[in-house]
């Protein structure tokens, strides 16, 4: 369940982050790991995917916590 929130939210934050900043967020990193928020926002989305997609995560929690059938 931590899982699911955490991806979530970081893909909100870095969401809400490129919204605020505007054009301003692509702006040319100087240093090659230094991506500031686009790079946040891109991988934002690998954490719904480590550890098991987030909809095969909800499927594990719907059977085996809420007990529903598949």
């Amino acid at each position: 369940m931590v899982k699911l929130l955490y991806a979530d939210l970081t893909k909100e934050i870095a969401k809400l982050a490129l919204d605020i900043l505007g054009p301003g967020a692509l702006r040319a990193s100087s240093r090659w790991d230094d991506d500031g928020w686009v790079g946040y926002y891109y991988w934002s989305f690998s954490q719904s995917i480590g550890g098991g997609t987030s909809e095969i995560q909800r499927n594990i929690l719907g059977e085996r916590v809420l007990g529903l059938p598949r």
